[in-house]
C-alpha cells in the first residue's frame, strides 16, 4: 500500500437554504512513499446540489496527478445550491483511485465530509 496522507475539507462547510450559492471544496494529496503514482478522484455530491453551476452534476472525474515523494497535489472544485436546496446535512463524497507506475489500480480510497444547509432568515413561530 502507498504511503499517502489526504485532507478533503469544504471551504465553509455551510450553505444557506432555498438560494443559489455556492462553496469552493478542496482534496490535498501528500506521498511519503519512495514510487510515482498517478492520482484520481471521482467527486459525488446528492442531489440537488451539483457540480455545475446551471445544471444537475451529481459526479465528475478529476485529475490530481503525479504524485512523488515529499509531494503535495492539491485540486479544488465548487459545489453549487439551487433555491430548491432545503435545510439538511449532505454528505460528499470523494473516491481517489491511486495507480502505479504500470497504469494498475493499487489503492482505492472513500473519504465523506459534510454541508449543512441551514435558513438563517427562516422566522420561528
Amino acid at each position: 500500500m502507498p504511503e499517502i496522507t489526504v485532507q478533503f475539507t469544504n471551504l465553509p462547510s455551510e450553505m444557506k437554504a432555498f438560494r443559489y450559492n455556492e462553496l469552493e471544496a478542496k482534496i490535498s494529496v501528500e506521498s511519503g512513499d519512495k514510487e510515482a503514482y498517478w492520482v484520481e478522484a471521482m467527486i459525488t455530491v446528492p442531489p440537488p446540489l451539483s457540480l455545475a453551476p446551471a445544471e444537475s452534476l451529481e459526479k465528475a472525474k478529476t485529475t490530481l496527478g503525479i504524485l512523488t515523494q515529499g509531494k503535495r497535489k492539491e485540486k479544488r472544485f465548487k459545489i453549487f445550491a439551487q433555491n430548491n436546496v432545503y435545510p439538511y446535512i449532505y454528505k460528499v463524497t470523494a473516491t481517489l483511485f491511486i495507480y502505479d507506475e504500470e497504469g494498475v489500480v493499487v489503492d482505492r480510497r472513500d473519504y465523506y465530509d459534510e454541508i449543512q444547509c441551514n435558513d438563517l432568515d427562516a422566522k420561528i413561530l
